[in-house]
């Protein structure tokens, strides 16, 4: 079972011989999952399992920002596009592997 808002839905798969299961289709595009995309099942004290994208971690953003100009300080929106264009980058280079 999972929300979407305020609307509760309900989606069914059958665990094949391999232990795979099909992401129903609504669930991957609210999620925003692709081919190869990693995902996050967490098993919560109530008994009910969630799943989701594994968020990156801080420290894999380290030295994104380093190809900007050193010698005066950034704006936010600076650091914001800098950001942006690193993880851009990353994501499609991740893509190729």
């Amino acid at each position: 079972m999972y929300f979407i808002g305020k609307v509760r839905k309900m989606n069914l798969s059958t665990l094949t011989s391999k232990g795979q299961i099909t992401i129903p289709k609504n669930v991957r595009e609210y999620l925003s999952l692709k081919k190869g995309d990693k995902i996050l099942f967490k098993i919560q004290k109530n008994g009910l399992v969630s799943i989701g994208k594994p968020v990156q971690s801080i420290l894999k953003l380290k030295g994104m920002l380093k190809h900007l100009k050193k010698d005066q300080p950034l704006s936010p929106k600076e650091i914001q596009r800098g950001i942006e264009s690193a993880v851009a980058e990353k994501v499609t280079s991740y893509d190729r592997h």
